[in-house]
Order: C-alpha cells, then sequence, then structure tokens
C-alpha cells in the first residue's frame, strides 16, 4: 500500500467526499481497488489539535477512523503539544486509528 499523509489526499484522489466512501459498489473497479491501497500515514501525531494538519475537522477524524479498519495506518511524532501528547490520548488515539506502526526514532 501506499499512505497518504491526509485523509484529504485520498479523498481527493478518489474525487469523493467521506460521507460518499460508503457509496461505493463493486462494480466501480478503478474506485474499489484503489481505495484499498491508499493508506494512510500521520506524520505529526499528537503535534497539536489537527496533528499539524493531518485534520481539518471532525468528519476527516471519522473518516480515518472507518477507513483505518480496512487499511494500513501508522504515524510519527514531530513535537510535544503537551495538550495531547499524553499516554492516555496516545493509547486512545492509537486504537481508534487502527495504527499498527509508529516510528520510534522521529521526535523523542
Amino acid at each position: 500500500q501506499v499512505q497518504m499523509r491526509t485523509p484529504r489526499y485520498k479523498l481527493d484522489i478518489l474525487q469523493r467526499q467521506p460521507c460518499e466512501i460508503d457509496e461505493c459498489d463493486d462494480t466501480d473497479a478503478w474506485r474499489v481497488a484503489t481505495e484499498k491501497r491508499l493508506g494512510h500515514h500521520n506524520d505529526c501525531f499528537l503535534g497539536s489539535e489537527t496533528d499539524m494538519g493531518t485534520f481539518r475537522n471532525d468528519e476527516d477524524r471519522a473518516y480515518l477512523a472507518k477507513d483505518t479498519a480496512v487499511v494500513s495506518m501508522g504515524g510519527e511524532t514531530c513535537q510535544v503539544f503537551p495538550e495531547r501528547t499524553n499516554c492516555a490520548t496516545a493509547l486512545e488515539e492509537v486504537e481508534r486509528y487502527h495504527f499498527s506502526y509508529l516510528n520510534q526514532m522521529y521526535h523523542q
């Protein structure tokens, strides 16, 4: 899989809005195949309220939580942001977004 920096990038490639993602049927083979090959990579996990631009709004967050149940998800941290860089928030979001990896060498 190729991983996208933000949910919006994937949706732009698929030419969709988040609410349309469930409306895809298997007759649209290109979109179905592409959708399943595009995962996600959050390159500033917990780095700000928006993860430094990963999320524009709650709709992006809801889409990512749903999409990462079936595609790859990983990321890395980029800075300390006390309101979010704590164990409880990290564990909650790792589970919500189905992280399979977190690069431990990027920011410590």
